[in-house]
């Protein structure tokens, strides 16, 4: 990852995802095979973005937070960090199961088969 052009830009083999910074408030780096310049930190927390990382457990391993950055935005982050593991699984629950119902409504917006199929398996979970 890296700031270009005001935007956060994501590579990924092939692929290229840009973002624009006024869009972003926090970012969540899952994996150890994320890479960071300190310049892309320094533009990030300039906006006041933040930059959590998470271990292969998903638990939080370390946090960049803008020193002028609103002192609500780290309390909020440190809370979501010490949430019970029962409700960090409900709201993952919740997360996979509206990604799911996404996939099953952009199948039907394109036409396509297998709507119903991916609509019950949602709905199963």
């Amino acid at each position: 990852m890296h700031v270009q052009e005001g935007q956060l830009t994501i590579e990924q083999e092939e692929r290229v995802v840009r973002v624009p910074l006024e869009d972003i408030h926090n970012i969540i780096c899952i994996g150890a095979n994320i890479r960071i310049s300190t310049m892309a930190l320094s533009k990030l927390t300039e906006r006041e973005i933040a930059v959590l990382m998470l271990d292969e457990k998903y638990r939080a391993s370390g946090i960049v937070i803008p020193v002028e950055a609103n002192a609500r935005q780290a309390e909020a982050m440190n809370k979501q960090i010490e949430f019970d593991d029962l409700y960090k699984a409900e709201r993952w629950h919740e997360i996979i199961q509206t990604k799911i119902l996404n996939q099953s409504r952009a199948l039907t917006i394109l036409g396509l088969k297998g709507a119903d199929e991916v609509m019950k398996i949602a709905l199963e979970m």
